[in-house]
């Protein structure tokens, strides 16, 4: 480090070399004279005779400056800190470009990889924290096989493009944002082979929802409808059938909250997991209002917690503190309750098979044809299910737990009067409820007022909303799948090759040519079809552009989803007030972060956007 003496004057900046000479800093360092340090009382002389330029910042309010060479002149092409081009630029501008910049050279990576392949469109609004609703874009695809920049460890790949930020709601609006969104992006809108929203009017009608507006762009593409939201709207159907279920998950959220919202009522319940051997780290959980799915969890919580609830809920009563005791009381009374138990192991039996059923749906590497072939599996679990010795095993389970928590299961805590018709309706037919509920005491009733309606209540949805109504175009999408009866059948391949281009003679071909070669061999899935194949891509084009295809389409689009939980971490209540586009490049930075970033180009794309400019680091 070289100090400055002083008995340098300010005249002797003016014979520094030339800006020419000068190659840097260390150039214009050695030629500044150095002080001989001889004592300690010199060294003090020095550093207070060194003076502060008079153009160098004072504050943290002052803009920082740069001290002026004279063969520097200013002008548009030279620009020092002391220019309006600095001024006009504070510096997160300058780190929003950067943040762009990135965000961008991400999104131009996936429009190369998109390039020549068929694709999946899925997009999904949510609100962010300052109230500004957002359209997330992702893109579905299997990239070209002979590119070895990729990572082959899961062929499907889903990649976020961003979020478009949403003023109007009606359907033409959002066609337009997401046909200008690929466009800026270079993505072929011809090459999408289908489109995956969830089931809001304004996307999913038939005359003109915007998966129908974007036929116009997209002629190749089909709609599916999200299968993640269809299951949240079976089991939110289904929980409105049976009189008690609403109750009773009211009764769950009472207790979650009892036990979070106190820290007393929480110390009980700890006490009660440790004097019971109880795992202390099991928690009541509480679902989330747009993931049915999850109320499962929170069953599965309480069941396993029921003893410590049990006994902390009687504790707390008998301490005599109040509104805390008889809150207590009253949730203690509704839990012994033999419907409470018998509608909790109930649920925990049917939800735990529609839970399997959405955690495969969330999985990225499903397709639309196993997702389907998933949900026929579970319609027929449910139908055998309905049995009076299926139910006879799930009242064992509830009997037990009454036994080891000294309850009576079979209890009236009141005798009922007999339900009469009202005088009114003497003269009508009557064939709903009238606001009377049956007492439910025996295991009968039971089985055939709660069990047996949950059960047909969920079949009939499922087969209604999971309906094959393109039973042709999915034979032959199942033509390319080995656990498909219909695998290799020239007979069904029609409908979907035409759909993707794919010249069906040669196809036909081809798979005449393959069952002969793979008849020696087991093929389990389509991957395992997949990666046969890869090895004779030449001899087998028709096919394999068939599997990409077929491995393409979606069966949900939960990665919009994925991209909703970023975007909540990243624009939060202490940064509110994000612009939108610097959200949706720093979500697409951090949920594409796989994606190496070369910041030697975007170094070199800021200095060619702003020719010469010089930036204090500091």
């Amino acid at each position: 480090l070289n100090i400055i003496n002083s008995s340098s004057s300010s005249s002797d900046l003016q014979n520094l070399p030339s800006s020419s000479d000068i190659q840097g800093i260390s150039d214009v360092s050695s030629t500044v004279p150095t002080p001989s340090l001889a004592t300690n009382s010199s060294l003090k002389d020095v550093f207070q005779a060194t003076s502060v330029p008079d153009d160098t910042s004072k504050s943290c309010n002052d803009l920082p400056v740069q001290p002026k060479l004279a063969a520097y002149p200013i002008n548009h092409q030279n620009r020092s800190f002391q220019s309006s081009w600095y001024k006009e630029r504070p510096c997160h501008d300058i780190q929003n470009e950067l943040i762009h910049l990135m965000g961008n050279q991400i999104r131009e990576e996936i429009s190369l990889m998109v390039k020549n392949c068929n694709y999946a469109l899925m997009a999904d609004e949510c609100r962010d924290i300052s109230g500004t609703q957002k359209l997330s874009i992702v893109i579905r695809f299997v990239p070209d096989l002979n590119n070895s920049s990729i990572d082959f460890s899961s062929f499907v790949k889903e990649y976020f493009l961003g979020f478009v930020p949403l003023e109007e709601f009606d359907a033409i609006t959002l066609a337009e944002n997401i046909v200008e969104f690929l466009k800026n992006l270079n993505i072929p809108l011809e090459s999408c082979i289908c489109l995956c929203f969830d089931g809001a009017a304004v996307m999913s009608d038939q005359q003109a929802g915007v998966h129908v507006l974007l036929k116009k762009y997209m002629p190749k593409s089909i709609y599916i409808h999200c299968s993640a939201h269809r299951l949240n709207l079976v089991i939110s159907d289904t929980c409105k059938v049976v009189f008690y279920i609403w109750d009773y998950f009211s009764i769950i959220g009472s207790i979650h909250s009892f036990f979070t919202d106190s820290g007393v009522a929480n110390k009980y319940f700890k006490q009660a997991q440790k004097q019971l051997d109880l795992v202390q780290s099991s928690r009541l959980k509480l679902w989330a209002e747009t993931l049915w799915d999850s109320r499962w969890k929170a069953i599965d919580a309480v069941i396993v917690n029921y003893p410590a609830i049990i006994k902390a809920l009687d504790d707390i009563s008998e301490e005599g503190s109040r509104s805390r005791s008889i809150n207590a009381a009253g949730l203690l009374m509704h839990l012994k309750k033999s419907i409470f138990i018998i509608t909790s192991f109930i649920l925990h039996q049917l939800f735990g098979l529609i839970k399997v059923l959405s955690d495969h749906l969330k999985n990225p590497a499903l397709d639309y044809v196993r997702g389907e072939e998933l949900v026929i599996s579970i319609i027929q679990q449910l139908t055998n299910l309905r049995n009076e010795q299926s139910f006879n095993q799930i009242y064992d389970k509830a009997k037990s737990l009454c036994e080891v928590n000294e309850i009576d299961l079979v209890q009236q805590y009141h005798i009922h009067r007999k339900t009469k018709i009202p005088s009114r309706f003497n003269d009508c037919f009557i064939n709903s409820t009238v606001g009377q509920r049956e007492t439910l005491s025996t295991s009968t009733d039971f089985m055939n007022q709660i069990y047996f309606p949950l059960i047909d209540s969920m079949l009939v949805i499922l087969n209604d909303r999971f309906s094959l109504k393109t039973l042709s175009f999915m034979n032959s999408i199942a033509t390319v799948y080995p656990e498909s009866k219909n695998f290799l059948s020239i007979n069904d391949v029609d409908e979907f090759s035409r759909h993707i281009d794919v010249d069906s003679n040669a196809l036909k071909n081809e798979f005449i040519v393959i069952k002969t070669m793979l008849m020696s061999k087991t093929i389990n899935n389509v991957i395992q079809f997949l990666n046969e194949l890869i090895p004779f891509s030449t001899a087998f084009p028709q096919t394999l552009r068939m599997i990409k295809s077929a491995i393409t389409m979606p069966i949900s689009q939960v990665a919009c989803e994925r991209s909703f939980s970023k975007m909540k971490i990243i624009k939060n209540y202490l940064r509110n007030s994000m612009s939108d586009k610097r959200l949706s490049d720093l979500t697409v930075v951090a949920v594409e972060r796989n994606i190496a970033i070369d910041y030697e180009r975007i170094i070199d794309k800021l200095a060619r956007n702003h020719k010469n400019s010089r930036i204090l680091l500091y």
